[in-house]
């Protein structure tokens, strides 16, 4: 201690530049001497934690591209991992999709689309099948009807005799 001042152990390497002596734990230094050891000990400080902090603003910028480019591979592996894990999944099934089967009582405009509604009011999919028979699609003195058949609903004739090259020989509805 000289003057009031002291100088601590992490001066030592600037102080010894300049006429320094050594009594036991203490060293002795004018208080000129101090105050140019202490600006250069702050100047030397600062350039240093500016390099340091150069250093890490170029790390820095080298992790964020290699961030970057970890993000860009992580996502486009896992993409073609994903499409290939969904196209070899198989999706089990225990149990049977239902679709209703209706048979009109006869070929009639009235039966058949008596049949149909019942299909629409039952979920609205399913197939209605005109028995075999020779019937009047419209009663005598009845004007003349349509049967409105709706998406979902299929209509099925009775099945008609072919013969071998797929021709119709009698149609049975």
């Amino acid at each position: 201690m000289f003057d009031g001042i002291s100088i601590s152990k992490h001066l030592l390497p600037v102080v010894s530049k300049y006429n320094v002596v050594k009594r036991k734990t203490y060293y002795i230094l004018s208080r000129y001497t101090y105050s140019v050891d202490n600006m250069y000990l702050h100047q030397n400080t600062l350039i240093n934690k500016l390099s340091i902090v150069k250093v890490g603003a170029h790390k820095l910028q080298d992790t964020k591209f290699w961030a970057i480019l970890l993000l860009v591979l992580v996502i486009s592996n896992f993409s073609s991992v994903m499409s290939s894990l969904v196209n070899s999944v198989t999706i089990g099934c225990n149990g049977q999709i239902s679709i209703p089967n209706v048979t009109a009582k006869s070929g009639s405009a009235k039966d058949i689309q008596s049949a149909v509604n019942w299909v629409v009011a039952h979920g609205g999919i399913g197939n209605v099948y005109v028995p075999e028979g020779t019937f009047n699609f419209v009663e005598n003195g009845e004007p003349w009807m349509t049967v409105v058949i709706p998406a979902g609903v299929n209509l099925f004739g009775a099945p008609t005799e072919r013969d071998a090259n797929g021709q119709v020989v009698e149609w049975k509805t």
